[in-house]
């Protein structure tokens, strides 16, 4: 039996080289395989690693971020706030800096809450999302994952949402926040506006 896992941890060690944008099915089928080990020896030396290490490649698990992104974040999130406790109109392009400022800021750090909060409340804010236009292959991706989520395959929706939450077009674009909100509130996450 030990050997049949130290053989098992071999292959999955193989499986999860690469991250990708989506995982492979021998990506899936390995960590699948990972989670039984787990149940089988959940004190087998080095086996919670893996199967952090195969989250972080299947994109279940966010990244680590290092102290420096972290600390960037931070700056970034004070300076956009610092702009927006400044402004005294409406003013759409103060709007759009401190936005720029917060997309920067998540792409350090995906998840500082305090960013994607702000965030979320200046996309509110700003007027005429009627009028953003996205790339055909943005679009692709939206009526994907639009697609995924009424043939009721919400985690691949959500997988397909994550993805482009840095990306400032798609997040400009409301039917993509509306999408991303509800599946959000469907699934219960906390940390996201609604």
């Amino acid at each position: 039996m030990r050997r049949k896992i130290e053989i098992l941890l071999l292959l999955s060690l193989f499986t999860f080289p690469v991250i990708s944008a989506e995982p492979t099915e021998r990506q899936l089928e390995g960590y699948h395989e990972l989670l039984v080990l787990f149940k089988i020896d959940p004190a087998w030396p080095g086996l919670e690693d893996l199967i952090h290490q195969a989250e972080v490649i299947i994109g279940i698990a966010p990244e680590e971020i290092s102290p420096e992104n972290a600390a960037k974040c931070k700056e970034l999130y004070d300076e956009a706030s610092i702009i927006l406790n400044t402004l005294k109109d409406e003013d759409i392009i103060t709007y759009k800096s401190a936005l720029n400022l917060l997309n920067e800021a998540i792409k350090l750090n995906p998840t500082n809450k305090e960013a994607k909060e702000l965030r979320e409340e200046i996309l509110q804010k700003i007027p005429s999302d009627n009028d953003i236009i996205i790339s055909q292959n943005l679009l692709a991706e939206y009526k994907k994952a639009e697609n995924e989520y009424l043939t009721g395959n919400i985690y691949i929706c959500l997988q397909i949402i994550q993805k482009y939450e840095t990306d400032e077009t798609m997040m400009s674009y409301a039917p993509f926040r509306k999408l991303r909100q509800l599946v959000y509130r469907e699934l219960g996450l906390s940390g996201e506006n609604e």
